[in-house]
């Protein structure tokens, strides 16, 4: 039984049905009610066939969004994109974006939204085709390719940026992958005006954060929270995991 506070596995989250969706069961997992987080908000969502995400744009937040398992097509700014399970998406702020399950199995996705979004209702738009409201201008693709980084104090790993400024055009959120060999390690630094969450995808990472050992495996997320000392070590076998940062300008207040 997981008894570190920074880590939480989605089967320790309630169930919800989020607005504008169909077919649809979302967990919260990383947020202000299950770990305090005020400057993001991950979750993870499972879709049937056929359904998913209605047209919509949340004009204040920024999301990326990894299918987990599954297959379906993603809508953003009218293009569309056949996606499946490894392929990461972006959505800016306030443009409208949608997605729609193909496989026969039932999808599951990773969810980041920055500022947290806790399904507020004035912190969303929904399509309305009689008036359609406006974009910001679309860029030249709406796919997220991963690019090799050098992270520094990081040892026997390698790291590709998938979402940041420079990638992505995000503004409040960055994403990395971490590919790990056994005992790979990341010495330990402050974060300074962010909140970190890992998501661990193979293997199992541990570490300390805010002066307290955490253990997660595969299926697990970490919060790192604002002002927190925190370092990381790979398990024996390896590990391979996300880590998103999140740089809302306004959090949530305690």
């Amino acid at each position: 039984m997981n008894t570190s506070p920074h880590v939480v596995y989605p089967d320790q989250v309630a169930p919800y049905q989020p607005a504008n969706h169909t077919g649809t069961s979302n967990r919260r997992i990383i947020g202000r009610d299950t770990v305090g987080a005020r400057r993001l908000e991950v979750l993870i969502g499972t879709i049937s066939k056929g359904h998913g995400a209605q047209r919509h744009a949340h004009p204040s937040l920024e999301q990326a969004s990894y299918l987990l398992r599954g297959a379906g097509v993603s809508e953003v700014y009218g293009q569309e994109r056949h996606i499946s399970a490894g392929d990461w998406g972006f959505s800016p702020k306030g443009v409208f974006h949608s997605f729609t399950v193909t496989s026969e199995e039932p999808a599951q996705v990773l969810v980041v939204y920055a500022p947290p979004y806790q399904e507020n209702p004035r912190a969303v738009v929904v399509h309305n085709p009689v008036h359609p409201q406006p974009e910001p201008r679309p860029p030249v693709t709406t796919a997220v390719a991963p690019v090799p980084v050098c992270w520094e104090g990081t040892e026997g790993a390698r790291v590709e940026t998938i979402v940041d400024t420079a990638t992505a055009g995000a503004q409040h959120l960055a994403i990395h992958r971490v590919v790990a060999v056994g005992g790979a390690h990341g010495r330990a630094r402050q974060l300074e005006n962010q909140e970190r969450v890992l998501y661990v995808l193979k293997g199992a990472v541990e570490g300390q954060a805010d002066q307290r050992a955490f253990e997660a495996r595969a299926g697990s997320l970490v919060f790192v929270p604002e002002g927190a000392v925190w370092q990381w070590r790979s398990g024996r076998a390896g590990s391979t995991f996300f880590v998103i940062d999140g740089f809302a300008p306004d959090p949530l207040p305690i």
